[in-house]
């Protein structure tokens, strides 16, 4: 019940006004009539609409809509609509119908379907989509729909986008598709990316797509020996170097550098600086690994440096290198000198 004349002008230490937190549209009209502000902000820069959309509240969201359909454009501090916020198919579809602006970007480039994306939100993905959306929309990123549910992991979402006909080769301002971004997320406790990485390159993916900063192919990028699976049984080129000479097998893990091995990849390649695997390993079971198959652990790169002499940072991986009787670079080179005398 309001008491006094201010109580629907008294904010919160957030600047929340009661009409910000009105339970339904009885009490948001009381509120209004007894000189609450619809188009006051909070510190983050929400209105009573974006709060309301938030909470899913269809009765307050008409009720403001109705007295002022301007507040649909208002923007909070990181540029976005009420439409951003809406995490239910019900009120996005009030939204849509009220003529909000689908295609509105907040600071950051996000579109309202983005964001649907980024939550997993399948029921309104498929209310955006009832409305014609371009289903390859980019953000300012050039990120579409499906690189944001391929890299998050939201399996149905890509289902449908690719039975929409995403384009599953577009690339981000980066040159990254969505096969980059799922083969990014295959870690072993995220099971459906692998399975996401199969759709993709089942609706045509070009496995050996290369990205513009590096020149890394989804398999350079690979978290996982399940990616390098599902990568290798639709032909992507388990040697392949990027713009630094590097093959997938100098950036992955040990499990999947197993795997490599299996499936006959090249383990002894040297990149631009002379440096094999052993000299970037970042833990001691890769090290094992490759000292298993042959690969040098004294190997010396073009600086004259040895794997031990690049560990230093790396205490397991030091540790292992010296057990199995690596040396460091000067130590080697004073030994040919001692040869030579």
């Amino acid at each position: 019940m309001i008491n006094s004349n201010s109580a629907p002008l008294q904010a919160d230490e957030y600047n929340r006004t009661p009409l910000h937190f009105a339970c339904d549209a009885l009490t948001a009209e009381r509120l209004v009539k007894d000189g609450a502000d619809p188009e006051a902000k909070d510190v983050f820069g929400m209105s009573a609409l974006h709060l309301s959309v938030c909470a899913a509240n269809l009765g307050v969201c008409r009720f403001l809509v109705h007295l002022r359909s301007s507040l649909l454009s208002d923007r909070d501090l990181a540029g976005n609509m009420p439409i951003h916020w809406a995490n239910n198919r019900e009120i996005l579809q009030f939204l849509l119908d009220a003529r909000s602006d689908l295609s509105a970007k907040n600071n950051h480039g996000q579109t309202p379907a983005m964001r649907c994306c980024v939550r997993g939100d399948l029921p309104s993905v498929i209310t955006i989509l009832e409305h014609f959306y371009d289903v390859n929309s980019a953000d300012s990123k050039g990120m579409t729909m499906l690189m944001v549910a391929s890299e998050l992991g939201h399996g149905k979402i890509v289902d449908l986008l690719l039975e929409k006909n995403a384009d599953v080769n577009r690339k981000d301002m980066s040159g990254w598709t969505a096969l980059h971004f799922a083969s990014l997320g295959a870690w072993p406790q995220h099971e459906t990316h692998p399975l996401i990485m199969k759709a993709l390159l089942e609706h045509g993916a070009d496995p050996n797509a290369i990205e513009l900063s590096a020149g890394w192919r989804p398999l350079h990028v690979a978290t996982d020996a399940c990616a390098v699976r599902v990568l290798h049984e639709f032909n992507a080129d388990l040697d392949a170097v990027d713009n630094n000479g590097r093959a997938a097998v100098h950036y992955l893990n040990a499990d999947s550098v197993a795997e490599l091995l299996s499936r006959k990849a090249k383990l002894d390649v040297r990149d631009k600086y002379g440096r094999t695997p052993m000299h970037l390993a970042a833990h001691f079971e890769k090290v094992v690994i490759l000292q298993a198959v042959g690969l040098d652990l004294n190997a010396v790169d073009n600086d004259g440096k040895t794997p031990l002499d690049w560990a230093h940072d790396r205490p397991d991986v030091e540790a292992t290198l010296k057990s199995l009787g690596a040396k460091p670079g000067a130590e080697l080179r004073h030994s040919r000198t001692c040869c030579l005398l």
